[in-house]
């Protein structure tokens, strides 16, 4: 089976959009015809297209694959292909393939229309001007060709004329716009633009919002439209970069990629290698106190270490004692920290602990024990 193509070119011509009508079966024959047509209409600078397929009810692969083919070349000048008006069957299988991740799809013409127009920033006219274009008939092996005064006039004929009168014609004056309810791709469209960092709920809060009206829609639809025009975006920012910016090479982006990835292996390199390192010093320290904690168990079982207090000094605070039993802890320091006792620097406190153990913390105890004649004390 076969397939009817129409083609005709609506809108101004700074922004001239060509209209692909299909009706009947898009298979492998009629596959090439249609690729013919867009060939045509791409070499000749029309890459604004809309396909309308209200009146397909099947496409097979080959037909979905001449859209995937001819896409990266339209986005790559500047333009882009989009779909209209698909009946119920064939949309489910648009998403089945999940072919509407990078082709956008509208239920009408008019919306794809408008979608094309407010993009180029040029304003929508109720009168619209519209051009037929016949299609190229495939040519006939052993067919004589008709009179050339009667012979329909190609597509190549027809767009070449156009594009002249588009480069002839001044540019028009922008007349103010009419005001008109955004669909939900162009309402998410402008949050992305203005915050590209925006993730699918995000968006819906946004669209919640009174800006937009209260708009609710569905998160799957919601997420494969925020996903397309990411896309999208992505896509137009690499193929028409701005002014001053060096266009990307072919190879570059895998190249940086590449780059990247090499210098994330070598941090993971280097993470690894301080781990290690981390490891070795962790098995290091432990190892210490496990010697420190052996050393200090030897030093008690061998009774060292049972007291920090150093020298106890008690022969020389007794020997001051028998002398002059009177002195108190204060006095005892001072006789303690001159030269006759090789400056021994003891606090009070600590002189009234030895007195204390040794009975002679009260001045009656230790003029007893002067009277007594006291005893010998060692350290």
């Amino acid at each position: 089976m076969s397939a009817e193509i129409s083609i005709r070119a609506v809108g101004p011509p700074e922004g001239r959009i060509c209209i692909v009508e299909v009706r009947g079966v898009l298979d492998a024959e009629s596959a090439d015809d249609l690729e013919k047509a867009l060939t045509t209409i791409i070499e000749k600078g029309l890459w604004r297209v809309i396909v309308d397929l209200s009146g397909v009810n099947y496409i097979s692969s080959a037909g979905w694959g001449i859209f995937t083919g001819q896409i990266k070349e339209v986005r790559s000048r500047g333009g882009d292909i989009k779909l209209a008006a698909m009946q119920p069957g064939v949309q489910e299988v648009f998403q089945l393939l999940e072919l509407d991740y990078f082709i956008q799809s509208f239920d009408t013409v008019e919306e794809a229309e408008k979608r094309f127009l407010r993009r180029l920033g040029i304003p929508i006219s109720p009168v619209k001007e519209t051009i037929m274009i016949q299609p190229e008939e495939p040519e006939v092996e052993e067919a004589v060709p008709p009179p050339l005064e009667k012979r329909a006039p190609s597509l190549s004929e027809e767009v070449a004329p156009l594009m002249e009168e588009e480069q002839k014609l001044p540019p028009r004056g922008e007349p103010p716009p009419e005001k008109r309810e955004l669909t939900i791709e162009e309402k998410v469209e402008e949050i992305l633009q203005e915050n590209p960092t925006y993730g699918v709920w995000k968006v819906r809060k946004v669209l919640r919002s009174a800006r937009y009206g209260h708009t609710k829609v569905g998160l799957r639809r919601l997420h494969l439209v925020v996903k397309s025009l990411r896309q999208e975006l992505a896509e137009r920012s690499v193929s028409a970069p701005s002014k001053g910016t060096p266009a990307v090479q072919p190879g570059a982006e895998k190249d940086e990629w590449a780059k990247l990835k090499e210098e994330r292996a070598k941090l993971d390199e280097e993470r690894r290698l301080l781990e290690r390192e981390r490891e070795k010093l962790r098995e290091e320290w432990e190892k210490v106190k496990r010697e420190r904690i052996a050393l200090i168990k030897a030093r008690r079982k061998a009774g060292f270490g049972a007291s920090r207090r150093g020298p106890t000094h008690f022969n020389e605070i007794v020997k001051i004692v028998k002398q002059n039993p009177q002195l108190g802890p204060k006095s005892i320091q001072r006789e303690l920290s001159t030269s006759a006792y090789g400056f021994i620097n003891l606090s009070a406190s600590t002189i009234y602990r030895r007195l204390r153990e040794r009975g002679l913390n009260t001045k009656e105890k230790r003029i007893r024990f002067a009277s007594l004649g006291g005893g010998t004390m060692t350290d």
